[in-house]
């Protein structure tokens, strides 16, 4: 079940990708490529959604039938679905060495306080989909989020903190509130629940701690549940997926989004965004 959202997060934003951005074969091609006639068990389960069973059944066909002749001839295997086949495609050849680099090449730097790493604002270029399963998103997040050079916007459904120490999202708005202060135009529009008095519990103090400090806050409308997860950096960046700002989601859940390099679908986020706004939040 979690493998199969997974699956639908990632072409979904490869998806969007392909109708408005460039590049995406090229950002493949920049994490290397696994030869299929030759990867070992071990080798292939670093492919997307390609565990130990997978793996097996993909070297057990090359066994009994020969070398993969075409890429193709993956989806003649009952364990690849459509879904897989797509998602691991563009990280397959049929000759040549094994050249697959799983996961960010980024060094990380480890704060003062907390318990979690901070990946430095990555390079990317246009049409980049950077997956960023559990804790990745919040490393790479926090990243982009202190490097921002004119504007963060936010929708979020759930913003929740707490006085621990190591907690992220409270980590998270202090961050925020560093980005204001040093000149970054910062834009939070939160869930103003119909029915969840926890909910606007959470959002509500967290709201009003932003505002104090400086931060654009809207609350949405309450006849309608806003339950996405988005971010857009610097007009350019975004972040989309199922990550909360909750230290669990942050921290310890098993959860999938996405960086998306796009000036295109920045654009149309960061316009859906200011269409939530229904009330702004006074310090």
């Amino acid at each position: 079940m979690v493998a199969g959202v997974t699956a639908r997060i990632v072409l979904l934003a490869a998806f969007l990708a392909s109708l408005c951005l460039p590049g995406i074969g090229a950002w493949a091609a920049d994490q290397g490529q696994i030869n299929l006639n030759t990867a070992t068990a071990k080798e292939l389960q670093e492919l997307p959604f390609i565990g130990e069973a997978r793996a097996t059944a993909i070297i057990r066909h090359r066994k009994a039938h020969g070398p993969f002749q075409k890429i193709e001839d993956l989806t003649a295997i009952e364990a690849i679905g459509p879904e897989t086949f797509q998602a691991i495609a563009p990280y397959l050849t049929l000759d040549g060495p094994n050249s697959f680099r799983p996961g960010l090449e980024a060094a990380t730097e480890r704060p003062a306080s907390g318990d979690f790493q901070v990946v430095p604002r990555i390079d990317t270029s246009p049409g980049q989909v950077v997956p960023l399963p559990d804790d990745r998103y919040f490393s790479v997040l926090a990243g982009f989020v202190d490097r921002a050079s004119s504007s963060i916007e936010i929708g979020m459904f759930l913003f929740k903190t707490t006085d621990s120490p190591g907690n992220r999202a409270a980590h998270l708005v202090e961050r925020l509130i560093a980005a204001r202060k040093r000149g970054v135009r910062v834009t939070v529009v939160l869930e103003q629940s119909s029915y969840d008095d926890g909910i606007n519990k959470e959002n509500n103090e967290v709201a009003r701690q932003l505002a104090r400090a400086g931060v654009e806050v809207h609350l949405d409308g309450e006849n309608r549940t806003s339950h996405a997860k988005l971010v857009v950096v610097d007009g350019r960046f975004v972040f989309l997926g199922s990550h909360n700002f909750t230290h669990s989601a942050l921290a310890s859940n098993h959860e999938f989004s996405v960086l998306i390099d796009s000036r295109t679908l920045a654009t149309e986020i960061s316009r859906y965004i200011q269409g939530l706004k229904a009330r702004r939040v006074g310090r």
